[in-house]
């Protein structure tokens, strides 16, 4: 099952590999990457890549 997580106008998301803590924090399975997505408020917000889909807003002109 994923976790779809919106993308809006502004963000940005980035995939990488974790470090050592995010892989225990979120459990990840071994060489799972992460997604990393920047919310232009300033927030972070870092999820495993098997375990969300990300969408960008379609509404955005």
């Amino acid at each position: 099952m994923t976790d779809v997580v919106p993308l809006r106008p502004g963000d940005e998301a980035l995939v990488r590999m974790p470090t050592v803590a995010e892989h225990r924090a979120h459990h990840l399975d071994q060489d799972e990457p992460v997604i990393e997505i920047r919310r232009q408020d300033g927030r972070t917000e870092v999820y495993g890549a098997r375990r969300v889909t990300v969408l960008a807003d379609s509404s955005a002109s």
